[in-house]
């Protein structure tokens, strides 16, 4: 019995650390819903699962992609579903690239409602 009260709490410390890196707030991954595209100010913000708005930096580097074509800010439109990988953190966070989904959460939502008689 002594053995199980030392060992419960070792497992416990031991996920601790686990369970950090599964909320790692250093994600280099932001997934979600274009809110809003500032192509004049190199910027653009996305809503995630969560309810969170993200803001991401974009510049010469950033690379777009749609259905496994290359793409262009100006395909990047709200409602779009997007996946960003980033670079840096926090408001110096950088889109390296930008893979749009071939549907809009729109259109989805729009689908989804749709009844057939």
């Amino acid at each position: 019995m002594r053995r199980m009260a030392v060992l419960i709490p070792m497992a416990a410390l031991l996920a601790v650390p686990v369970a950090l890196m599964a909320h790692d707030t250093k994600s280099n991954k932001v997934m979600g819903t274009v809110t809003a595209v500032h192509a004049d100010m190199n910027h653009i913000e996305v809503k995630t699962s969560d309810g969170h708005t993200v803001g991401i930096k974009v510049d010469g580097g950033t690379k777009y992609t749609k259905a496994g074509r290359k793409a262009s800010l100006a395909d990047l439109k709200e409602g779009a579903r997007v996946v960003v990988t980033t670079k840096g953190e926090g408001d110096a966070r950088t889109a390296t690239l930008i893979r749009l989904s071939s549907a809009s959460s729109k259109s989805t939502a729009k689908a989804s409602t749709t009844h057939h008689h």
